[in-house]
């Protein structure tokens, strides 16, 4: 539900930008991956930003990235 909120207002505002922080709404590289992908998916064009602001980060498993991811 949360993930179709921020969707939802990203595409409303015009925004590109997704933040990851620990104590923001996106908390993980992960999280932050799949909204990039869920934008595209829903017909976001042009860049798509990534901003991981200061903070320990722990991945319990490896990031994967693809070439949908580029």
């Amino acid at each position: 539900m949360w993930k179709a909120c921020l969707l939802f207002l990203a595409a409303s505002l015009g925004a590109q930008t997704i933040v990851v922080s620990p104590d923001g709404a996106v908390k993980t590289l992960a999280q932050a991956r799949d909204l990039a992908r869920a934008q595209r998916r829903g017909g976001a064009t042009g860049a798509i930003t990534i901003r991981i602001s200061d903070g320990l980060y722990f991945l319990p498993e490896t990031l994967v990235l693809t070439p949908e991811d580029s």
